[in-house]
């Protein structure tokens, strides 16, 4: 991989379909990484990001549409969050960082995924850009990932 590749993080919550597509067209994303498991969102608000219309719009602005779900955390992985969202009390659009526990749940859960591999299916994509729902990176399993691939290929994360 070449070290002309950026990456970036962006979360849905909190933004608009305007400034959501603004913030990849600003940073020359030419490649959204969707890391859902469920690529729905519920509610007007966010019906942008649902799967199709995302594409969609993705394809006006050329920037090439991947999805995967390998990288999503499973349900059981999810349970672990949830578990430790409920102790301390915090919803899930609140919380401000992930638990040690699901951390080095997920990070196993990657430790086999084909990063090599991946990377070599996107040739010519120089920005790209690993997408979920939360808000706050630190809330969601992408800083993980975008961490451990920075790690690995030293490339640098930009957080939109």
């Amino acid at each position: 991989m070449g070290a002309d590749v950026e990456l970036f993080s962006i979360g849905v919550y909190g933004k608009s379909e305007v400034g959501f597509f603004r913030q990849l067209e600003d940073s020359a994303v030419d490649c959204l990484v969707d890391v859902r498991l469920r690529r729905g969102m519920r509610g007007p608000q966010y019906a942008f990001a649902n799967k199709s219309r995302l594409q969609s719009s993705l394809l006006e602005r050329h920037i090439d549409y991947r999805a995967e779900k390998a990288l999503a955390p499973p349900a059981e992985i999810r349970a672990l969050q949830k578990q430790a969202d409920e102790i301390a009390q915090v919803s899930k659009r609140h919380r401000d960082s992930l638990s040690n526990r699901f951390i080095s749940e997920y990070i196993a859960h990657i430790s086999s995924f084909d990063f090599d591999g991946f990377f070599a299916s996107l040739t010519g994509r120089t920005h790209i850009a690993f997408f979920c729902v939360e808000a706050k990176w630190t809330a969601c399993h992408r800083s993980i990932l975008v961490s451990e691939i920075s790690r690995r290929f030293q490339l640098r994360v930009t957080h939109l």
